[in-house]
């Protein structure tokens, strides 16, 4: 069922949307931080450090497909919040259509450069195996994980984020069984981790598809009318949808060269990187479900050219950011030891825990910088600016290259952990500075919807609709 979020008191709305985004958030990180775990635990700190290696080159990969539907929905919100019935389905089988094709082309391509890439990387000898195996099941299965996340992203820009949760509850558990039956039962090691991974997401998109066919009639099509080939509405789509694609996978880059640097000081060090970044991303849920919240949020206010009502949401999210950022990096650099200890053995390796120790207390006071990139990109895409958001990861791309570079050249170790946070702090400030210019500029009439039957675009500078202004 549709849910309005043009309505009612925002904190509480952002409330109420974000917890079961949070939940699901951290069911989503049990594919990773269990995948670790199992192999870490029972494989040994250089599959682990295989496992973790190839995670960038995923994040690189996997970012185009997470941003393409996540930027198609963003004009099914804008045509829901701007009560456009017709709009709505026909931005359904724009998303469909858009999706298959693009996921196809880039996934066969992508396949023929994974030895090349790993190899760039400069992937220690003893792990570059294992790397590429996991590497290749994961690819193959990603139109498994773009079908799921259309599914699941088309209900929450209708303002429904408690059913997707269901959903990744069930998918994280079977995600733990099959890793558990695949690495210790069946002996496939990272192989059996891909494997589980690619099946839960599989069976998740099936089972979002049968909960729209039978709760969201909003998005079912009505004909052949809906399906047609429109160029001009697909543009529409793309224009918003490959920016954020970019935007990730440009992300993505900087992290495989932070990769590369950490590489450079051998398996153990990539194996404490790995087992530290995925408790990292236990702190980074609630920055995400707040991103994600004020993204739908945006999008349907946009929909209904009420910019103060996401002021105010944005203010709110602020607030929640905030306080989750300092709590959580008091706690990681508390417990560094013990949560650590979930994913290595310590006895047998205390210069991992080491290392691992030494990465958190040098990015964990930045995670409040981390907060801000998501509210500010979330929101200024979910409002249909996406050339911003797009420059904002080129720009933390070539902080991250330059920092990692360098602060490892010059300092080692120490050096590239402080990679992160110096890119996050720069990219951070940059979309907080662009986001206060533009909510103005839509306060003040500058720029706003065209009308309820058009998607919001992209002008000159934010690609956003504009107005004549008042005389």
């Amino acid at each position: 069922m549709a849910k309005d979020l043009t309505r009612g008191n925002p904190l509480r709305i952002i409330l109420l949307f974000s917890i079961p985004l949070a939940i699901g958030n951290a069911c989503n990180q049990l594919y990773s931080m269990v995948d670790s775990m199992i192999v870490g635990r029972w494989c040994g700190p250089d599959k682990l450090a295989a496992v973790g290696n190839a995670g960038s080159v995923i994040f690189m990969l996997l970012g185009f497909f997470w941003g393409l539907p996540a930027g198609f929905t963003i004009i099914t919100g804008q045509r829901f919040g701007a009560k456009d019935a017709v709009g709505v389905r026909r931005s359904f089988c724009a998303s469909v259509v858009l999706c298959s094709a693009l996921v196809a082309a880039v996934t066969l391509i992508f396949l023929a450069y994974l030895r090349p890439i790993l190899v760039a990387m400069n992937t220690p000898e003893n792990i570059l195996a294992d790397s590429l195996r996991y590497l290749r099941i994961i690819v193959v299965g990603t139109p498994s994980m773009t079908f799921y996340l259309l599914m699941s992203f088309l209900m929450r820009a209708l303002g429904d984020s408690r059913r997707p949760l269901y959903v990744i509850v069930f998918s994280s558990f079977l995600n733990a069984a099959l890793d558990l039956f695949l690495v210790c039962v069946l002996g496939m090691e990272v192989a059996g981790a891909a494997v589980a991974t690619v099946i839960s997401q599989f069976l998740s998109g099936l089972i979002c598809l049968l909960i729209i066919l039978r709760k969201f009639p909003e998005l079912i099509p009505h004909g052949r009318e809906d399906w047609r080939f429109d160029l001009k509405y697909y543009w529409e789509h793309l224009r918003v949808a490959v920016p954020m694609a970019l935007q990730f996978s440009v992300t993505g880059v900087g992290c495989v060269i932070l990769q590369s640097a950490f590489n450079q000081f051998g398996s153990d060090t990539v194996a404490a990187t790995t087992a530290a970044s995925r408790l990292e991303g236990l702190i980074c849920i609630p920055f995400f479900a707040i991103g994600t919240t004020l993204a739908a949020y945006a999008a349907q206010n946009s929909g209904a050219n009420n910019y103060r009502r996401i002021l105010v949401g944005v203010r709110s999210g602020w607030l929640i950011t905030a306080f989750v950022a300092v709590t959580g990096a008091i706690l990681m650099m508390v417990f560094s030891a013990q949560l650590l200890q979930m994913f290595l053995d310590v006895k047998a390796s205390p210069d991992i825990l080491r290392a691992g120790r030494q990465y958190i207390y040098t990015v964990a006071p930045a995670y409040i910088s981390l907060g801000m990139i998501l509210i500010f990109r979330n929101t200024l895409q979910g409002m249909g600016c996406s050339l911003i958001p797009l420059l904002g990861g080129a720009m933390e791309t070539l902080s991250r290259i330059f920092t990692a570079v360098y602060l490892a050249k010059w300092f080692g170790y120490t050096g590239a952990c402080f990679a992160s946070g110096i890119t996050w702090t720069i990219t951070g400030v940059m979309l907080m500075v662009y986001y206060v210019y533009e909510i103005r500029a839509r306060l003040r009439g500058k720029r706003v919807n065209v009308g309820p039957r058009r998607p919001v675009g992209m002008g000159r500078s934010c690609k956003c609709a504009k107005s004549n202004r008042p005389t």
